[in-house]
Parts: structure tokens; sequence; C-alpha cells
């Protein structure tokens, strides 16, 4: 700020004077011009926290929680939840008109402190086809079933076993970064409305205001950046391929003294090792291996541990399962650690049991746990390898100390997780074996999510002053949204009389535009003209349209000419006629005509031309013939840059169809 500032604008009078102001109006002056300074620099850098209502701009809470920041406020909620709620009259229906009301407490380095209150009726829900419920008239974010687990530095804990004030890991959509910090506020809500979020490799139940990290694409520059979206809010983005949710991000790296070396020897002591005390758990002596009999990492543990270890080996023999079955088995190699270095390793760690490693994994400096996960992995993972041969990788264990540091791991490593798995019933095991998938990117495409209704649930949620937390629900791991915290009492502190757009807008991020009726001609106004690109697994780069037009339908196209012509009349105002075909869940867009006159239907001849159907089905005939399981073919048209078959371009179709035939059929298959 400037060189009178802040703290010189506050600073206090000569008090002998009574009654007399304590600031003098220059300094008031000089400190509203610093405050609007600092938001002109806030509003061009956080441009998705300005919204527009009645052509007046209003601010949204991530630009409340960055003023907090810079004022050094600490701001807590001091109602009562169990008076948070009451009854006002009733609804048309004759339902009660409930009210709920909160408050929170923004105070000032120097002690100052006021108190924003918030209040929303049901009545003022109860309008159109909305419809009030418990849920979307106290909060615009509560919640996650009771079971969902938060991350803290001592690992993932339920609501009941944390309080205000414990760190917890939320994240940065500003600098999509995971971080470290404060939990302000546990809010714990009976009996909400819940609906299931899936996808075939991601599942999450919530209430319909929870919101998410989404990645989306600024249309001015193509550049992406990350907001918070409402869940009942998503469907207004699926058209866009561009826009994901945001599942992990790159944790800040801890500063922990364990070396990165250490910290792999230790991930092979707990999964493909032993580490145990013999003479009993008072005694000081450890004995620790590591058993490897996988060619490959052999030699790799050889180069780890020799120095620290004996290494003897022990023949290829056989085993049998209790199954029954026996299976021919290869030399495995067992390296003996020394006593002196895994007291080192274990003193370092600070570590007794693995009921300690999922503390000591959120502390990890970013190199250590890169190493510690790679050894994991390795030792209890398998890779299922893709037609394209990208490996994709797969963790087991059945310890849940040594699960969870996994899953920890690949969290603050911005590993997205898969579904969450046990290998066989788990009334028929004493220790089922969990497993998981490391995927390959760590979004999830909002345009493959259903959402669906789930009855109600008792639910919670965190409030930390990034809007988002790092959540665990039923074995699956995710960046998540949490409770609208903290707006008005900063506003009240240190806004200047400004009004929060939470104290004016319906919906967190603007009403969604509306649909006009689609025209008897089949004529439409285009809103969006959005670009995808890639590179083939050839090399060849290829550039895939999305087209969106102002009566809700939208279709993709390779046509650069049709990209055009739509961005042309986009700018214009003119009138098209799309022609558009689907093909399963994807929209193609194969023409356009003016409304009026003659158009573009397409380029005959255009290299990007997508796919027949029978062209399509004979890809899928071809795969089977060949042995290619769905998912594996699915990966193969993925390396190549496509989504799914119905977009793959005529010019790459030979070059997948040959790939498909290289893979020998199996006996049997027809020749």
């Amino acid at each position: 700020m400037s060189e009178v500032g802040t703290d010189a604008a506050l600073a206090i009078r000569d008090q002998t004077v009574v009654p007399s102001p304590m600031f003098r109006g220059a300094h008031m002056v000089r400190a509203l011009a610093d405050y609007r300074e600092l938001q002109k620099a806030l509003d061009e850098a956080m441009p998705d926290q300005l919204m527009t209502l009645d052509g007046k701009p209003f601010r949204k809470k991530g630009y409340w929680r960055a003023i907090a920041v810079a004022f050094g406020l600490t701001v807590d909620p001091i109602t009562n939840p169990q008076e948070e709620r009451s009854v006002i009259g009733a609804l048309d229906d004759g339902s009660e008109n409930y009210v709920y009301a909160v408050a929170y407490r923004a105070t000032a380095p120097n002690g100052r402190s006021t108190v924003g209150d918030g209040s929303c009726a049901a009545a003022e829900k109860q309008r159109g086809r909305m419809k009030a419920t418990e849920h979307n008239v106290r909060s615009h974010a509560h919640c996650v079933p009771l079971r969902a687990e938060i991350l803290t530095r001592s690992g993932f804990r339920r609501h009941d076993e944390i309080e205000a004030g414990d760190e917890v890991l939320a994240y940065d959509c500003e600098r999509d970064l995971c971080v470290w910090t404060p939990l302000r506020a546990i809010n714990v809500f009976d009996q909400q409305p819940v609906v299931t979020i899936e996808s075939k490799s991601f599942r999450a139940v919530c209430t319909p205001e929870h919101s998410w990290a989404m990645k989306r694409t600024r249309t001015r520059d193509r550049l992406p950046y990350q907001s918070l979206v409402k869940t009942s809010g998503l469907a207004r983005y699926s058209d866009a391929m561009a826009n994901t949710l945001v599942l992990a991000a790159t944790a800040e790296s801890g500063g922990h003294p364990l070396a990165a070396e250490d910290a792999a020897i230790l991930g092979w002591l707990i999964t493909d090792g032993s580490l145990r005390r013999p003479n009993g758990e008072n005694s000081d002596f450890w004995r620790a291996h590591i058993d490897q009999a996988k060619p490959q990492y052999v030699e790799e543990l050889r180069a780890l541990v020799g120095a620290h270890a004996t290494e003897s080996v022990t023949p290829a023999g056989s085993r049998t399962f209790p199954t029954g079955n026996t299976s021919p088995t290869r030399p495995s190699h067992r390296f003996a650690l020394r006593a002196s270095k895994t007291r080192e390793l274990l003193r370092t760690a600070g570590i007794e049991s693995r009921a300690d490693l999922p503390s000591l994994v959120t502390r990890l400096s970013a190199s250590a746990r890169s190493a510690m996960l790679d050894a994991m992995l390795k030792a209890d993972g398998h890779q299922r390898w893709s037609a394209t041969n990208d490996a994709t990788w797969v963790f087991a264990n059945k310890d849940a100390h040594v699960f969870e540091a996994f899953q920890i791991l690949a969290a603050l490593d911005g590993r997205a997780l898969g579904r969450y798995t046990l290998e066989g019933p788990r009334q028929s095991r004493v220790n089922p074996i969990s497993l998981q998938t490391l995927r390959s990117v760590r979004y999830a495409q909002v345009r493959a999510l259903r959402i669906e209704e789930s009855g109600r649930e008792d639910v919670w949620c965190p409030t930390t002053d990034f809007g988002t937390w790092v959540m665990r629900l039923d074995g699956n791991v995710m960046v998540t949204g949490n409770t609208r915290a903290f707006n008005r009492s900063v506003s009240n502190l240190v806004g200047f009389g400004e009004v929060s757009a939470e104290e004016v807008e319906r919906d967190e991020h603007g009403e969604a535009p509306a649909a006009v009726p689609q025209r008897a001609d089949g004529s439409a106004l285009v809103t969006a003209v959005e670009t995808k690109t890639g590179t083939g697994k050839t090399g060849k780069s290829w550039t895939m349209y999305m087209v969106t037009f102002d009566d809700g339908r939208s279709g993709s196209t390779f046509d650069q000419k049709l990209a055009t012509l739509a961005t042309q009349a986009k700018e214009a105002g003119e009138y098209l006629i799309p022609a558009l075909e689907a093909k399963g869940q994807y929209t193609n867009l194969t023409g356009l005509v003016p409304a009026g006159g003659n158009g573009h239907g397409g380029s005959e001849e255009s290299e990007e031309t997508v796919i027949t159907e029978p062209q399509k089905k004979r890809l899928w005939a071809i795969a089977r013939e060949h042995g290619w399981s769905p998912d594996e073919a699915k990966e193969l048209v993925q390396g190549y840059g496509f989504e799914a078959s119905e977009q793959i371009t005529k010019v790459e179709y030979p070059e997948i169809v040959m790939k498909l035939k290289e893979r020998r059929k199996p006996e049997g298959a027809g020749a």
C-alpha cells in the first residue's frame, strides 16, 4: 500500500479533547483509498469472484477470504447450532416457514471485532420451481454424510475426532495447490437430502448445494482456471469437455527430516518386507528385511539398501495356495537390514508402529513422499497396461494403516485415486484386501457424471479459509468444497459498507442462463465456440470444436470451416440452423446453415470427418475378434486423443484398426 498506509491511517489521535474522533479525516480518506487499491488488485487477480446483478458488481466468498488474510483477521462462528432454527408462520402449502440464523465474529489484530449475522427463511427459497428444504435454507454448502473423513496432519479423521484449530488439507483454487490450513468450524446437521454423483471411476454422496472445485477455461484468453461450483449447478457445464472436477492437486512440501532414500526403504519395509520387535514391544531391538522376487526390482533394491543390508537368495520352487492350486515361484532375494540402520531409520522417521505412518507421511518433503509412494507401488502394486503402452498402477494391501498411508501419499503427490474396492465380500474375510487404482489424470469430466437423488442422511461439513478440503468417503479420496463461511463479518469489519454477493444472489455462481425455446425453423444463436487440441499416437495434431447455442443445444466437430462459420455468426449475432447427430452420449455437429440462406454442410473432403456408424461397429467387432476387452479398446482409442469411438476421425481410423489387428486372435476365434 501507500506510504501513509493502513497502519499509519489508523494511528490514534491525541485524546485530550473529548469528544473527539479517533482518526483524522485525511487518514480515513487514505485508508479508504488503500482499501480500494487492494480491492482493484484482487478483482483483477480473481475475476471469477466478481458477479454482476442488476448492473452492479458484487464480490463472492473468495474475495472476502482474501480480505481476511490481507488484514490478518480471525473469523470464528459464534452461533449455537441447536439455536439456529426457528419457525415464523407457514408457507402457502401449510408447511412450516422455518428460518435459520447464523453469526460469525471477525477480529482484527488490534482486538477490534464485529459480528456478522445471516438468515434465510423457507419463504425466500419457495419461488417458482425452486422448493425450500431444510438444507438450502440453512446453508448453501452443508455437506456430506457423517461417515466422510477429512485429511488432517494425523491422517483421515471423522467429524467427532477433530476440533477447530486442527491443521487440515485444503485446495487453493487460485494456485491449483493443496495447502495445510487451520480448521475454522465443524457443522453437523440432521437428515438432509443427499444425491449420489458418480462415473465409472468416481463416486461421492453430498447435499445438492455442496460445492466442488471445477477446472474451466476463460473464453477471452483460453487460460484454465479453477472455481467452486455447486452440485446442483454441474449440469450447466456438462456440454464442454474442458470442464472437469479437480480430484487431486500437489501439496506443499513438508519439512520432515526423513530423506528420500530412507523414505523409499521404509516404503519397501511396510509392504514387501517385515518390520518387527522379536524381543517384545518394549525392546529397542528391531528386525527388518525386504523380500523381492520381481527381477526388475531386485537390482533397484540392491542399489538402495546394499550398503546397509545382507542379501540372501531362496531358490525357485513351488507354492500351494489355500485353494489347492500350486504355482511355480521365482528365486526370492531377502535384504536383511542391519540393526543399526533400522534404529537410525525409525528414529529419524519418529514412528513406533504402522499406526504412526499416516502422521509421518503428511509431514514428508515432496521428494520423500514421492520416493515412498513409488516404493510402495512397486512392492504391493501391479501395472495394468493399456493398448497404447500406458500403465495404470493398482495398489493392494490388507493393513489399514499402510493403505491409509498410500492414500495420503497419493493425495499429497497430486495423484487422483479411482474407486476403492475390497477383494471378496467383506463378511467372508477376516482381513479383506483393499484395492485402489491410481488414475492417470487428476480430473473427472463433468459431462460423464450421473447425479441421482439418494434419500436423506445426517451430514456435516468443515469450514476452511479456502472453501475446500480433502475428503475420504467410503474409501474414495477427493478434493471437495465446504460451507460458505464469514463474508458478512469480514465485510462489516473492513468492507467500508460493501455488501457481499451472498446478500443478493440466489445462486452462488449466478443464475444459469435460461435456454430460449427452440424456434420453429430450428435456428439458434451461437453462444460459445470452445476448442480442445491434442496429439494422436502418430504425432498428428487434432483440434476439436464444441459449439453451444442459445436454445441449449450443442455439438462437437473437427471441421474448422464449421467452427469458423459458428464464430463469425456469434460475433455478428446471426442465426444459424445446426445439423446435429447424436451418437451415444456425444452429439456431432455435421453442418450449419444460416437462417434463410445457404450454409456449410460440412467439409466432405476434410481430413477431420468422423467415422460412420458402420465403421464404428466394424471397429468394435475387430476388437472383440482379436481378444480386446471393452476397457482395453477404449484405452486404445483414448490414446489417440479421442474420448469415445464416436469422435474417431477417418484419418486415424485405419491406424487404430491396424493396431487392433496386431494382437493375435484367441484360439477358437474365427479367421
